[in-house]
């Protein structure tokens, strides 16, 4: 099922970042996992016209614009006070499951 494979490769992602993190402690290096959220980007060209038509209205009201979707991966870049193995959504340290852990 595709929404359970996304959630399956989220959490891949916050173990990765958790695992490259204890890798690197010694080292002058801050790794983090950053979630964007839902934006409007033109992931979905490939799909057919008519899904496409059904999703418009979506894609701009609810989707984030992609400068909306960039401020948390910004706010991790430019950020001073990270917690390395940290897992960042809406430019806020985000605790995940207990499987990430």
């Amino acid at each position: 099922h595709p929404i359970k494979m996304y959630g399956i490769s989220k959490l891949a992602v916050a173990i990765y970042t958790k695992e490259i993190a204890r890798r690197t402690k010694q080292e002058d290096v801050v790794v983090c996992a950053v979630h964007p959220g839902v934006a409007n980007t033109n992931l979905f060209r490939h799909v057919p016209w008519y899904f496409n038509m059904i999703l418009s209205p979506l894609l701009y009201t609810i989707f984030k614009r992609p400068l909306d979707g960039a401020q948390c991966l910004l706010h991790c870049i430019l950020s001073d006070d990270l917690v390395s193995g940290g897992y960042y959504q809406e430019c806020k340290l985000f605790h995940a499951s207990k499987q990430a852990e």
